[in-house]
């Protein structure tokens, strides 16, 4: 599909299949949908009322998600790399000065060769 855009797809965009057969791969047969939109597609059977639209806390776009997955004050994402790109932070060892990159707010060392040295001094 990118092939024939001619660009890659935006990782907000989902390659769906009209006819619904996943293995029909013509090119004519397939058409870039958002993600709201492919998940309208394939679940229109669903309880509306189980679902509601969140907006990604890194990137903006908006994707649904069933309340129960919603925690209150909880933070949401569209994807994996939009979590990770939030979370991650540069930090400095506190033992050998090194920066490093973490996705936990309460690391201090890079690793744990220097998480035990600090500890022996």
């Amino acid at each position: 599909m990118e092939a024939s855009l001619g660009r890659p797809l935006d990782t907000r965009e989902h390659v769906h299949h009209r006819n619904g057969d996943r293995s029909d791969n013509r090119i004519e047969n397939l058409e870039v949908v958002g993600i709201c939109d492919h998940a309208r597609i394939h679940h229109t059977g669903r309880d509306p009322s189980c679902w509601v639209e969140v907006e990604c806390d890194h990137c903006g776009v908006e994707f649904e998600r069933q309340r129960s997955q919603i925690v209150d004050g909880g933070r949401s994402f569209c994807s994996r790399s939009c979590y990770v790109a939030a979370v991650e932070r540069v930090l400095r060892c506190d033992h050998c000065g090194v920066e490093y990159r973490a996705n936990h707010p309460g690391r201090k060392f890079c690793s744990t060769e220097c998480y035990i040295a600090s500890r022996k001094q």
